[in-house]
């Protein structure tokens, strides 16, 4: 029996304040541009799997509840035999998530937001192979209650005592059947992308040991394509896209072959992103005017990326001069920046407040916004007499100051 395992589509995602619905759109015809050359090839997948994230936030956007909607009813009118099997994520509302759950279970589409029935399985049946596949939606504190009214409050009791809990039914209702877990949470040792929430660093680990007794669990939460566990009966899908310019732009969908309780075989499925991301650095020049590199420009003018100048001078406008190219340039970061950051920088900072001499002041605000104290040096004559007449004005205006 065949998965298809992809999750974290976070549908509606602004990107440096640009929308991905569209390449989200283009994401999602692939998943049934897969689903289709699966049928045709005689091979056809008994489910989808999507472990959590589904949405990008709690509240998310009207056009990314459209294109769920949509795709939703071209999959179902498509492939009416295929199972749809959605759980809330830490990004999701479980409200919004159930809406029309009811009604939507009846036509293969198993949305799981709560723990109310998490030890009861939907069994898949296909050409007299059957399956159990079991949901668990991301846990809060206390989200799992335990027989004996103990508090479980971490990660790790919770899926120690939920995950053994569906075991325990599952070896006296369905023994002999392969069990297949769908969660979304963080597991130890694996390894985390830039695009995760922030708490994903402190969230509670939970370790791998856990899953012993499924024949595949499906993970979401994680951005990186990954198996965890030595049994590599535990994967990660990842994002299908990167939402990070520090993410690897290599994303992927995972086939997923089930075949008794045997170690089951998984592929990845790359996904070709509408626009790609790229991180590029060099001279301002090398990305804008008479000496621009051409093949640079032309290799990544349809890719969203970060372009960082190794220039020690501030460029007025950049953004605009660089779009010229590169239209989708979504963050222009200049080196003289990044060094202001650095500890010498600070502390220099520091030194010059604590002297609360004014003009030891102007002159670090100066290096800082053009990048070396060296700076004058490098201007027209007719710019430097303007810094000048600035640093004669401050002082002016700093003698009446009360430090």
């Amino acid at each position: 029996m065949r998965f298809l395992h992809t999750g974290d589509w976070h549908l509606g995602k602004v990107f440096h304040e640009v929308s991905l619905i569209e390449d989200q759109r283009e994401f999602l015809r692939q998943v049934c541009e897969e689903l289709e050359s699966a049928r045709k090839g005689g091979n056809p997948y008994s489910a989808l799997l999507v472990p959590g994230d589904v949405y990008d936030r709690a509240v998310p956007p009207a056009e990314a509840t459209q294109l769920l909607s949509r795709f939703l009813n071209t999959v179902h009118s498509s492939f009416p035999e295929l199972h749809l099997f959605f759980i809330a994520g830490n990004h999701d509302s479980a409200g919004r998530l159930s809406f029309a759950r009811e009604l939507l279970d009846s036509q293969n589409i198993h949305i799981c937001t709560d723990t109310s029935h998490y030890t009861e399985p939907v069994v898949l049946e296909n050409g007299g192979e059957a399956v159990c596949v079991y949901q668990l939606p991301f846990l809060y504190p206390l989200s799992i209650s335990s027989d004996d009214e103990k508090l479980l409050r971490t990660q790790q009791e919770q899926y120690e005592y939920a995950l053994s809990r569906i075991l325990q039914v599952h070896d006296k209702s369905y023994s002999g059947i392969p069990a297949v877990l769908c969660a979304h949470l963080f597991t130890a040792k694996s390894a985390v992308g830039s695009s995760e929430r922030s708490f994903v660093g402190t969230a509670e680990m939970v370790d791998t040991d856990v899953f012993n007794g499924f024949t595949y669990c499906a993970l979401g939460h994680i951005h990186k394509c990954q198996p965890c566990g030595s049994e590599k009966r535990v994967y990660y899908s990842g994002s299908p896209l990167a939402y990070d310019f520090g993410d690897n732009p290599d994303t992927f969908m995972l086939s997923v072959t089930v075949n008794g309780t045997d170690v089951p075989s998984v592929q990845k499925i790359p996904v070709r992103p509408l626009h790609r991301l790229a991180v590029l650095e060099g001279a301002f020049s090398d990305f804008y005017g008479a000496s621009a590199d051409k093949k640079l420009i032309e290799k990544y003018r349809d890719c969203y990326v970060k372009i960082s100048a190794t220039d020690t001078s501030v460029v007025q406008g950049a953004m605009s001069l660089l779009r010229t190219n590169f239209p989708l340039c979504l963050s222009f970061v200049p080196k003289i920046y990044a060094s202001a950051s650095s500890s010498g920088s600070v502390q220099e900072r520091k030194s010059a407040i604590e002297s609360k001499n004014s003009c030891q002041i102007f002159e670090q605000f100066l290096s800082d916004a053009y990048g070396s104290s060296g700076f004058e040096e490098e201007l027209p004559a007719e710019e430097k007499q303007c810094v000048q007449d600035e640093k004669k004005l401050f002082s002016e205006l700093s003698k009446g100051l009360s430090w």
